[in-house]
């Protein structure tokens, strides 16, 4: 991501009260994403400052309904466009005391394509334009995860908060809605600021893919606990005569273990020139935490063979760390002092999250940034959002110096939670790819050793080496220290 080669500075008129802070970091993000810089005013001050510019500025008018009339017509003549958003009562006396959407679901489904966008387009005054729902708060809602904020719904067995739980309609999340609506409202300025083709910032381009892996389990049936899941497996009923066969042969040390295709990981990423990013344990004591130590002739070899490569060490949290900055800490130095790469990056064990606590507590671990925010039961856009962006604490109303990455899609959310077979595998990742493609975006893939275990995920280790296979050479593959590199490349004041 670069700077827009366009120097646009966005004069934003918004009222300064105890909600300002919220609406101007959805600003500065939407000022992000298109490469311009912002300043603000609020409405008494628009007729003064429009009339001392040097120039002409583009304005963002965000004020109620029965006000954006008179303010208009007070500014005419004095900015080069206008456009004007309707603000609803989401920033008011019921904040965070609701968790339902500001806008309603029908008219955010047909925003997420330009044709819809325009619909709710319509004329404010010479060179101005009325946008008649609340963009702003409704791209809060998204970013920050509100909802999860003041949600009261339970969460799952592991204390998550599920795409089930949501508000908003499961459809709303296959779309990055929060990057649709910037992107249509940055086109709406360009067009009417005729901004020539080669001026205006290149919104759609080649994707980028990250691609990444929590090594949470190194085996199935050998090491730590594997005789147990061998015999446990050899009793169940459903157990078939084949899978009993191959839990005994790996027992035995006659047949490889399932989940040991880290040799078929590096041959299909050698093959198709895609870095990764790894996110190790180093340490917890519940039983969903790994089956390894970082000490383990098995690990080092494992990081030896990442550090040989392009790839990227990151941290991946335990089970109980999720609110835990000084445990998160502890772990992290552990991982540093064996990884021979620096560690900037969290992945939270198990996706659990808990807004605004985690974020929080990865700070205190001076994390660079955090790939957690995916629904564990539905691949997709959680945030809303498509490649990095700061996050917001709700509660304390400020921005926080976190970097946000979204993962996209977890392969468990596929084989597990939506029960998709490995075909129809396949045209999910590719349909979230194609919607990933937009100014910064990015598609953060998530892929564990385990999927090559066939009994349990029939079909799956092809999907991944067909859909990268098919990516190689045309899409941009990096890792998320690479992305947050890019991002913070951009700037907006």
């Amino acid at each position: 991501m670069s700077t827009s080669p366009v120097s646009i500075r966005l004069l934003v008129c918004r009222t300064e009260d105890e909600f300002a802070v919220c609406v101007d970091y959805v600003v500065r993000t939407f000022a992000r994403f298109c490469g311009w810089s912002v300043e603000y005013c609020v409405p008494e001050e628009l007729a003064f400052r429009l009339a001392g510019a040097s120039r002409r500025p583009a304005v963002l008018l965000y004020a109620a309904a029965q006000d954006i009339e008179g303010l208009v017509a007070k500014a005419a003549g004095t900015y080069e466009f206008l456009v004007a958003v309707e603000r609803g009562p989401f920033f008011g006396r019921q904040f965070l005391t609701t968790r339902d959407l500001p806008v309603r679901a029908s008219v955010l489904r047909e925003c997420l394509e330009e044709v819809g966008f325009g619909k709710h387009l319509g004329p404010a005054g010479h060179k101005a334009l009325r946008l008649d729902f609340d963009l702003l708060a409704a791209a809060f809602w998204f970013l920050t995860r509100y909802e999860e904020y003041v949600a009261s719904v339970p969460a799952d067995v592991h204390g998550r908060f599920l795409c089930a739980h949501s508000a908003a309609p499961p459809d709303l999340y296959d779309l990055p809605l929060v990057n649709r609506l910037f992107e249509w409202l940055q086109k709406v300025y360009a067009d009417a600021l005729r901004l020539t083709p080669l001026a205006v910032v290149r919104l759609r381009g080649r994707p980028t893919v990250a691609l990444t892996h929590d090594v949470d389990r190194l085996s199935k049936y050998r090491g730590r606990g594997g005789a147990q899941r061998a015999l446990a497996e050899l009793t169940r009923p459903q157990t078939s005569i084949r899978q009993a066969g191959h839990a005994a042969l790996v027992v035995a040390g006659m047949r490889r273990d399932p989940y040991d295709s880290f040799d078929d990981l590096f041959a299909v990423k050698d093959r198709t020139g895609a870095p990764s990013t790894w996110f190790f344990m180093a340490g917890g004591t519940s039983r969903h935490d790994a089956d390894y130590a970082l000490t383990d002739p098995s690990i080092a070899q494992l990081m030896a063979r990442v550090r040989s490569a392009t790839d990227e060490i990151a941290l991946h949290p335990s089970y109980d760390s999720f609110r835990d900055g000084p445990m998160i800490a502890r772990q992290a130095e552990a991982l540093r002092a064996v990884a021979g790469k620096p560690v900037r990056g969290v992945r939270q064990h198990y996706l659990r999250f808990k807004t605004p606590d985690t974020w929080h507590a990865q700070l205190c671990a001076n994390a660079r940034y955090d790939s957690t925010m995916a629904f564990a039961d539905r691949a997709g856009f959680r945030c809303g959002w498509s490649g990095c962006f700061h996050p917001f604490d709700v509660e304390k109303r400020t921005e926080l110096s976190l970097i946000e990455i979204p993962t996209i899609v977890m392969d468990m959310s596929l084989s597990v939670y939506e029960r998709l077979p490995a075909e129809k595998a396949v045209e999910r990742l590719a349909a979230l790819l194609e919607a990933s493609t937009t100014r910064g975006g990015c598609f953060v893939l998530l892929w564990h050793n385990t999927l090559r275990d066939e009994a349990v995920h029939p079909g799956y280790w092809g999907t991944l080496e067909y859909f990268l296979s098919a990516a190689a050479g045309s899409v941009h593959f990096t890792t998320l220290n690479g992305l947050c590199r890019d991002f913070e490349t951009t700037v907006a004041e």
